[in-house]
């Protein structure tokens, strides 16, 4: 559910509190470390048409579109989908280009009367626990993420916020992934809501990094 709710933001008005990107075909190739390129997330597409999120080679998630005002399209796109059907149509050209462009976006906003947005990631949500036998991958892939909202955070000119993806099972990653967030001026990150390789997140453990984030 998307709340909306008045605050005081850079550019006065409304804020936005739970907006969300879809991260354009492409994204984790372009911002991962070069190193770690072998561990990206892809968006690829079957021989009937339907685009996947995937890694490794595997299947995590279709990637289906949530057409503006039809709430039964998704439901429609996996009818066909069980039923051995092509797809209805080519996943780039059915999204809409305020879901990924920050242009189109903030146009968007303009007419919907928001001067903000925070703006969590949209497949962000669904990949993290399926990688969790590689805490690697997930580092590698929070971090391309990262580094595209900083980009954003420029294009938007202040507008969109965008929130950062971390993890709490890499301390000498988090100290370096807060540190450069905190020089980009992103302000705000989202973790998974659940045990850190069995650790409570209020583990004694966890002080020094909730500490991290208070700095």
């Amino acid at each position: 559910m998307r709340q909306t709710f008045g605050m005081d933001s850079p550019n006065g008005g409304v804020v936005d509190s739970d907006q969300h990107l879809y991260e354009p075909r492409g994204m984790w190739e372009d911002y991962a470390d070069p190193a770690d390129r072998d561990l990206d997330l892809r968006l690829v597409d079957d021989d009937r048409g339907y685009t996947w999120l995937a890694w490794d080679g595997g299947r995590l998630s279709l990637a289906d579109v949530h057409r503006p005002g039809d709430t039964g399209s998704c439901g429609a796109h996996r009818r066909r989908l069980r039923a051995g059907q092509p797809s209805g149509y080519r996943y780039d050209d059915e999204l809409p280009s305020p879901y990924w462009e920050v242009g189109a976006r903030l146009e968007w906003m303009d007419r919907a009367g928001l001067a903000s947005a925070v703006c969590f990631p949209n497949f962000g949500l669904v990949w993290e626990r399926s990688l969790e036998a590689s805490p690697r991958a997930q580092t590698a892939n929070m971090r391309a993420w990262n580094r595209y909202c900083t980009d954003v955070a420029t294009a938007s000119r202040g507008r969109i916020f965008p929130v950062a993806h971390l993890t709490l099972r890499d301390r000498e990653w988090l100290a370096a992934e807060l540190a450069a967030l905190s020089s980009a001026g992103i302000r705000m990150a989202m973790i998974a809501p659940g045990p850190v390789d069995g650790r409570a997140l209020s583990h004694p453990d966890h002080e020094e990094i909730w500490a991290a984030f208070v700095d």
